[in-house]
């Protein structure tokens, strides 16, 4: 063999090696834009990403304990779900969990407190922690985590370092996808299932609430304020606000968000001091029931964020400002009605007018799936079907 050759081979090994990183290792559909993150990362670094956490399995012997399906025999799951987890995410990462409908799995949540309290009395979780002290390790004969990250391979190894275990995501990290699509692709698999139809995924919340909008109010709309990330944080919902008021007389607008929106609703109930058709909800509401008032307006506007993924689990019309690496494709389905303005770098790059005139053709359409508006180049999007080979 010439080096040349033996080069190449070694080259070949180790970009499969690393290429669980950004190819997820389950069938099914998933839009991925992993094409562009391959491009910006060099092959060491995900070669090394997957080569650290493989080492922690070895150091912790819990390799030996990582299994490739959920065995038939299992009774007890502790399902842990740590990392950065938000709002939009766990919905997102956990709706999955009713394809457990039905199978003999008694499954319990571990997460962190924000994310426990949201699903706290959930009716397929027989229990929700975030407490490890008050766990009884011994109960489980196997583990979910939800991928190999720090936080969930440092918890295993430490509380339940002789059970069997999987992780969902597996060594998959870096690229913008799908996480719905992921979610239920990877717990269908695991438990040796066909993949899931696109037509059954769907988002859900709290499975004891109320998912269905019967009480649709056609001449309210809701409007989610603030931000965490700021190329995702809109700048221009005061003009925006302005330009509803004058178009629509009818329309009554709910403030929602969180304490990050609150200076902005402040500054629009000043200026619009005079209108009686603006109510502010910003913080002023649990989770729950920002759920039921989303579910129940005719429109929800919003800049992508976990609110909008409340939306989408009460199947709420949406008018969702997108930008940069984030296609429309990484957060809606074809089916789902909803509008997608996407801005090449930062969603406050749309004009206020732009969102109107979006706005009154959703107002005045009938039901109808996925319009994606790009405002500039359309960002990186592939298909499961197109991520056969590594790149």
């Amino acid at each position: 063999m010439t080096f040349t050759r033996a080069l190449e081979r070694v080259r070949s090994c180790l970009t499969g090696y690393a290429s669980a990183v950004y190819l997820p290792q389950v069938p099914g559909t998933l839009h991925s834009n992993w094409p562009d993150f391959v491009q910006r990362k060099s092959g060491a670094k995900l070669f090394f990403h997957r080569l650290k956490r493989a080492l922690h399995l070895r150091v912790t012997g819990q390799h030996k304990r990582l299994a490739p399906k959920i065995p038939q025999a299992t009774r007890r799951i502790l399902w842990v779900y740590l990392g950065m987890p938000q709002l939009g995410d766990s919905i997102m990462d956990l709706s999955a969990r009713t394809l457990f409908a039905g199978s003999q799995f008694k499954v319990d949540l571990y997460s962190t407190e924000n994310i426990a309290s949201l699903y706290r009395d959930d009716p397929f979780f027989s229990a929700t922690y975030s407490d490890a002290a008050v766990l009884d390790f011994g109960q489980y004969d196997f583990v979910v985590l939800e991928s190999m990250s720090w936080q969930c391979m440092k918890f295993k190894a430490r509380h339940l370092p002789r059970q069997k275990f999987l992780a969902l995501q597996g060594y998959y990290y870096g690229p913008e996808f799908n996480r719905l699509e992921f979610g239920y692709n990877a717990v269908s698999h695991f438990l040796g299932s066909s993949p899931v139809a696109p037509s059954a995924i769907r988002p859900v919340f709290h499975l004891k609430l109320d998912h269905t909008a019967t009480r649709r109010d056609k001449n309210t709309i809701a409007l989610v304020l603030g931000g965490v990330v700021e190329y995702r944080t809109y700048a221009h919902w005061e003009e925006f606000v302005a330009l509803v008021l004058k178009a629509e007389p009818r329309t009554e607008i709910v403030l929602i968000g969180s304490a990050n929106g609150r200076e902005l609703a402040d500054t629009l109930l000043h200026r619009f001091a005079q209108s009686e058709r603006i109510h502010d909800e910003v913080g002023k509401q649990a989770i729950p029931e920002v759920f039921a008032r989303i579910r129940d307006a005719a429109l929800l506007v919003c800049a992508d964020g976990g609110l909008m993924h409340l939306g989408r689990a009460g199947e709420t019309p949406i008018l969702a400002l997108l930008a940069g690496p984030i296609h429309p494709l990484l957060r809606f389905s074809t089916s789902e009605h909803a509008t997608a303005l996407h801005a090449p770098r930062s969603v406050s790059e749309i004009a206020p007018q732009q969102v109107l005139d979006e706005y009154l053709k959703m107002r005045h359409a009938s039901d109808g799936g996925l319009r994606c508006i790009f405002l500039g180049p359309e960002p990186c999007c592939t298909t499961r079907q197109a991520l056969a080979e590594p790149a």
